[in-house]
């Protein structure tokens, strides 16, 4: 059985909200734009350097770009680390939802074993 969770006990546990549709980076739960690769969606944290994919011809700005635009977003996160997004916190209709529910106990369960291990390697440095 999976637990429920709330809007607030998960902004507790993170340390902020999580207000983007698509998923926030791991690390400080902001979205800073999306990218087009031809019709596939890339969102990005640039203070992080972390992308996720959003989907393929989601938005129709893509038509809208050349291949040359296309090969600058690709060169742009060619550093970029292909992360898991963290959900949004305020999950409005889909609170409620199995799905999201297990999506975010896994999300936490990898947050507090994060965690967990820097403390570790921490206490290990001191």
């Amino acid at each position: 059985m999976t637990s429920t969770y709330s809007e607030d006990q998960v902004i507790a546990e993170l340390g902020f909200a999580v207000d983007e549709y698509f998923g926030g980076c791991p690390e400080c739960g902001k979205q800073e734009g999306v990218l087009n690769i031809g019709r596939d969606h890339w969102a990005v944290c640039d203070t992080h350097k972390n992308k996720w994919p959003i989907g393929s011809n989601v938005f129709s700005s893509w038509r809208d770009e050349t291949e040359r635009v296309w090969a600058r977003n690709e060169r742009r996160l060619a550093d970029y680390i292909n992360v898991k997004p963290l959900l949004p916190t305020d999950p409005g209709s889909y609170g409620g939802d199995e799905y999201y529910q297990a999506a975010m106990s896994e999300m936490l369960t990898k947050l507090r074993e994060r965690r967990r291990l820097v403390e570790m390697i921490g206490g290990a440095a001191s």
